[in-house]
C-alpha cells in the first residue's frame, strides 16, 4: 500500500498484469532469448511503476471496489459484477483484474 500525504488514503498497488505475467512465463521458456525477457521485464516494471504513480495521485481503484462491495453487500446484493455488468466496459475490466488476483 503507498500514500502520497502523510494522512492520504492508502490505496493498493496490484502486481498480477499482463505484461508482468507474460515476463514470468518468458523467463521460465527457455526458447525465449535474453533479450527479449529483458524487453519484457522493462515492459512489466514501467507499468508497475506508473500504476504505483497513479494509486500514489488517488487514481487507484482497489479501494474505490471495496467500498462498492461493502456498500453491496450492505444491501443483500451477493456480487458486485452483477450490478457493474451495467456499466462501462472500463469497469468490468478493473473488475477482471482485480478479480485475478
Amino acid at each position: 500500500m503507498t500514500r502520497l500525504y502523510l494522512q492520504g488514503r492508502t490505496e493498493t498497488v496490484r502486481s498480477l498484469t499482463i505484461e508482468a505475467k507474460d515476463f514470468v512465463r518468458a523467463f521460465v521458456d527457455e526458447t525465449v532469448s535474453p533479450e527479449e525477457k529483458y524487453k519484457l521485464l522493462v515492459k512489466a516494471a514501467e507499468l508497475h511503476a506508473k500504476m504505483y504513480k497513479d494509486c500514489m495521485n488517488g487514481k487507484g481503484i482497489d479501494r474505490h471496489l471495496f467500498a462498492l462491495y461493502v456498500v453491496c453487500r450492505g444491501q443483500g446484493y451477493v456480487s458486485i459484477k452483477k450490478i457493474m455488468k451495467k456499466t462501462s466496459k472500463e469497469t468490468n475490466l478493473c473488475i477482471y483484474i482485480c478479480s485475478m488476483s
